[in-house]
């Protein structure tokens, strides 16, 4: 099978969350979803390591939730309390995971994750959204496939270090489709320009993006324009698929490839 590219949109959104995750100087820092009951907590999670994520939301006027839905779940440092064999994962269930199914996601494939952020500083010892600065859409984390894990069979057990993902939490939840990709080659991207998918000066959900994607099969409605400079746009219109893009086109898996070894990724 040849290796595919799956293009997902993860964390905080117009409606799940309501702001923008955060670039501070050149870290991304993604905001994962609310999720009541997951038992992981916002103030567990690090911001840096000094400094609770749950403080820094606050303080730029981010309403105080509670718990969280951390998938996907790539750094290590990010999460104060972990098994000691932790692994980077990503879950999807329910109408989402067949499509993946139905595409032949799995091994040796490349998700590549991309959410809402803008700028945030710190002024005085607090931090808050700069003024005036863009809102992006931006590709800040990856992960290559190495386990596929299916719990949708009851009588399926999960690996200990999988016992605080929310796909195992919730999998009573999850009873038609649940599945959790692992990867051990993961992680969160420092700040880059080549990792912006909006293109400049325009609103979030118009991208540029090489030629060569202007025949892939994003999800959604969109339309399609070349731009002076060889490149596409493509303006994207409502909400789209979580996965707007399946593909195993050479030249975009050689593209997601160049990308993951060509950006640093946060310890």
């Amino acid at each position: 099978m040849p290796r595919k590219v799956i293009l997902s949109r993860k964390g905080f959104d117009s409606k799940s969350g309501g702001w923008p995750s955060f670039i501070y100087g050149n870290r991304l820092v993604s905001l994962p979803i609310p999720g009541g009951g997951s038992g992981i907590f916002y103030n567990q999670l690090q911001f840096d390591s000094n400094t609770p994520l749950s403080v820094v939301m606050q303080q730029v006027g981010i309403a105080p939730y509670n718990e969280c839905h951390l998938d996907p779940d790539l750094q290590q440092s990010f999460h104060a309390e972990r098994p000691k064999n932790w692994k980077a994962a990503f879950g999807q269930a329910d109408q989402f995971e067949k499509r993946l199914k139905k595409y032949g996601v799995g091994t040796g494939d490349i998700f590549l994750f991309y959410g809402w952020f803008r700028a945030i500083r710190s002024v005085n010892g607090s931090y808050q959204y700069i003024k005036g600065a863009p809102n992006l859409h931006v590709i800040y984390g990856y992960m290559e496939m190495e386990e596929v894990f299916d719990l949708t069979d009851p009588g399926k057990k999960a690996p200990s270090y999988l016992v605080q993902h929310p796909h195992v939490v919730f999998r009573e939840k999850y009873k038609n489709a649940n599945r959790i990709y692992v990867g051990t080659n993961a992680g969160i991207f420092y700040f880059h320009d080549s990792l912006v998918l909006t293109r400049k000066g325009e609103t979030r959900s118009r991208w540029e993006l090489p030629s060569f994607f202007e025949k892939e099969p994003f999800m959604g409605a969109r339309t399609i324009d070349q731009l002076p400079n060889a490149n596409i746009g493509i303006d994207f219109r409502g909400r789209n698929n979580q996965e707007l893009l399946i593909t195993s086109t050479k030249e975009v898996v050689e593209w997601a490839e160049q990308l993951i070894q060509k950006n640093q990724v946060q310890k």
